[in-house]
């Protein structure tokens, strides 16, 4: 099955991304501080526990930074794939 995109639909794809992309590192980041305080107020266990969290955490924002790279590749590949099919394209049918 194929489906048609035009280069504007991919173009605000890739730019949705990058904002939403943003927004999870912004919030990401607020967490981590929020760890980072939490263990500095806490002593023993609690310490620990807030430093696990802040280390899977900080996983999950190095996973999602790999993905959304990966995506956006993807979607480039595709920008750059429909762009130049229109523009072979374009001799045809004009």
């Amino acid at each position: 099955m194929t489906i048609n995109y035009n280069p504007g639909q991919i173009e605000a794809a890739l730019a949705a991304v990058d904002g939403q992309a943003r927004e999870f590192e912004d919030g990401a980041a607020r967490i981590e501080a929020g760890f980072k305080r939490l263990a500095d107020l806490s002593e023993g266990v609690a310490i620990q526990a807030a430093t696990d969290t802040q280390n899977k955490s900080n996983a999950l924002r190095q996973e999602t930074k790999a993905n959304v790279l990966t995506l956006k590749a993807t979607a480039q590949a595709s920008l750059d794939k429909v762009r130049s099919q229109d523009q072979q394209y374009s001799g045809i049918i004009a």
